[in-house]
């Protein structure tokens, strides 16, 4: 069982991550990314919303430095995450596969693209909220 302190830790460091990020100190970024992950599936367990939310901020992070491949491999293992833990019809869901998409997109995947986004689309026309595709 986690305590307070040890689900405020890991979310301290996940906002250092970002600002690290957003001074372009990417090094450290990254290494504070991997380490609030860590910190987070100790305190709450690999499969957490929020510790997936975790890992989709680290690959959010790895396209931004255009890390195509590391963002999609972890994009795929937050979308199996989320499946199991969440099922495959919530917000979450639908968020991971756009943001593979566009991924995918990026890496000129575009069909492959094109159906994520339709199944994110989806996803979220049942949760009756749309973006455009």
């Amino acid at each position: 069982m986690s305590t307070p302190t040890e689900n405020t830790l890991w979310a301290a460091v996940l906002d250092a991550a970002e600002f690290r990020w957003s001074t372009g100190e990417y090094t450290k970024a990254e290494e504070l990314f991997r380490h609030a992950i860590a910190l987070a599936e100790e305190a709450l367990s690999c499969d957490h919303p929020e510790v997936i939310i975790a890992y989709m901020s680290l690959a959010d992070f790895m396209c931004e430095r255009q890390r195509f491949g590391e963002a999609e491999t972890i994009y795929r293992f937050c979308l199996k995450l989320i499946a199991r833990q969440c099922g495959s019809d919530g917000l979450l869901f639908a968020l991971a596969l756009r943001n593979l998409g566009e991924i995918l997109t990026l890496e000129n995947q575009d069909k492959d693209a094109i159906l994520l986004r339709q199944r994110a689309n989806q996803v979220l026309k049942a949760c009756q909220i749309i973006f455009s595709a």
